[in-house]
């Protein structure tokens, strides 16, 4: 059980600097999907004009949260 406790403590960290930290704009709403943040961050540390190749899960697409 207490694994179970410290995972979802973890996980409102992560949703409190998710959101605080103002480095994650499209996840200021809604769950703190980890590849949304993947994502996300990696996009934004893109050159003008850079590629990015990405191999992910097809749920994120599907995600509520990932809905634009």
């Amino acid at each position: 059980m207490r694994c179970v406790e410290s995972a979802g403590a973890w996980a409102g960290q992560l949703t409190r600097f998710v959101r605080q930290s103002g480095v994650y704009r499209a996840c200021a709403e809604g769950h703190a999907n980890q590849y949304q943040l993947f994502v996300e961050r990696s996009i934004n540390l893109l050159k003008h004009g850079g590629r990015l190749g990405l191999v992910l899960p097809w749920g994120l697409a599907s995600d509520h949260g990932s809905a634009a």
